[in-house]
């Protein structure tokens, strides 16, 4: 239960940035399970006008059928809701990621290998995010699946969500018993990329701890640390932040 509660509070992204950068106390989460997108049969009202409005009406179908232990046709509507609105991590990633959790106590399945297959590609970079996410929704313990997620997340260029998984990939990792290096560096380029160059240096640290002799590695620490420090910069000078947006 301290797990599952552990996992429910970074879901819901309790750590605040300067905790995720400076404790480096990172733990994890996850999602579980899906259908086809082409059978589905609920299907929005025709009088919503903006994609956030139509991806919640997807999502609350998604609690209704959850609450009746239809888990697996919940994750559906949640994807559904994602593909409208795919930045929606209040409404849609978070609860989806509560219900794979709440899905796996309860003995869900993981994904069988013609899913994986399946799922382990996509046209677009929205359709690789979410097939990782159905993935991950599937099997909240493999964390390649929300690594895949990150990546997708980013090159499409859905900020928010590319944020709130890297956080959660960082707590997993750091939670490990055997951090992995190439995890770091994934989360090092992916927080470079977002401009979170406070959280790019966190994780570059970490990648430096597993191998102190790597040259690049050391480089890559110097020329984040000066990135930071511009870009502080930028929100310091003169004490002016909206002039720094305006810029």
């Amino acid at each position: 239960f301290k797990k599952l509660s552990a996992k429910r509070t970074a879901a819901r992204g309790k750590d605040n940035e300067e905790g995720v950068v400076e404790s480096e106390d990172y733990g994890l989460l996850a999602v579980e399970e899906a259908g086809e997108a082409n059978q589905l049969k609920f299907m929005p009202e025709k009088n919503i006008n903006s994609p956030l409005d139509k991806a919640r009406v997807f999502f609350e179908r998604a609690r209704k059928v959850a609450e009746t232990n239809n888990f697996d046709y919940a994750i559906d509507m949640y994807l559904e809701g994602l593909r409208c609105a795919p930045d929606a991590v209040e409404d849609g990633h978070i609860p989806l990621c509560e219900l794979a959790l709440h899905r796996r106590g309860k003995g869900g399945k993981k994904p069988s290998m013609v899913e994986r297959v399946k799922r382990l590609r996509g046209k677009t970079a929205l359709e690789q995010m979410l097939n990782a996410e159905y993935l991950f929704a599937k099997d909240p313990d493999h964390l390649p699946y929300a690594e895949a997620m990150l990546k997708a997340a980013v090159a499409g260029g859905c900020k928010k969500t590319a944020s709130w998984i890297a956080n959660l990939v960082f707590q997993t990792n750091n939670a490990a018993e055997k951090p992995s290096l190439r995890t770091y560096v994934l989360l090092k380029d992916s927080y470079a990329a977002l401009g979170e160059f406070d959280k790019a240096l966190a994780a570059c640290r970490c990648a430096t701890k597993l191998k102190p002799e790597d040259g690049e590695l050391a480089d890559e620490f110097k020329r984040l640390s000066a990135e930071l420090t511009v870009a502080r910069g930028k929100y310091d000078r003169d004490g002016d932040f909206r002039q720094s947006i305006k810029d």
